[in-house]
């Protein structure tokens, strides 16, 4: 008899695999998205203090970027704004369904759920990397501004968030 707690069912299947690692690259722009907000609240709060005047202060600094939740770092990109209903905000709130909320219940061989809920799940993974790209592509561009980086073309800034959710969503060998 197999414990009911644990999770005791660990069968691969191409199906099951090629969902998970859509979920996988999803998570990867969703980590990317963060950082690139990070860096960005980075360069902004680098304009508003001196961090070099000792090893410390530096130090401290870095410490506490580590401790800060995303919603602080977009607050700081958007000036202390807290409007839920701004891109980055809901990009955040996208990021944070899949990094916290999205493989719930996934425990189980995902061949054995209905196709009706396979296709919710794919539609709602599809509207939070959407959500999510527009963030990054955001945040990119102020970046590369910033760092005085090279701006990328119109065509690829046209094809950004659609080459994302094509490459998350890619299920092909």
């Amino acid at each position: 008899m197999s414990p009911v707690i644990f999770m005791n069912n660990f069968e691969r299947t191409y199906f099951g695999d090629s969902i998970f690692s859509s979920i996988g690259r999803a998570l990867t722009i969703s980590t990317r998205f963060e950082n690139g907000c990070k860096m960005l609240a980075v360069i902004l709060g680098l304009k508003e203090r001196p961090l070099f005047e000792n090893e410390k202060k530096f130090n401290g600094f870095i410490k506490e970027l580590y401790r800060k939740q995303l919603v602080k770092d977009i607050e700081k990109i958007l000036n202390s704004k807290n409007d839920d209903g701004h891109f980055l905000h809901i990009a955040r709130q996208s990021r944070n369904e899949i990094v916290h909320e999205f493989t719930r219940g996934l425990d189980a061989p995902i061949d054995l759920l209905p196709k009706d809920e396979i296709k919710n799940l794919d539609s709602r993974l599809i509207e939070l990397v959407e959500n999510i790209s527009l963030g990054d592509l955001f945040i990119s561009l102020i970046l590369s501004r910033l760092t005085k980086e090279a701006i990328p073309n119109s065509q690829f800034i046209n094809n950004y968030r659609n080459r994302i959710l094509e490459w998350v969503m890619d299920r092909t060998e």
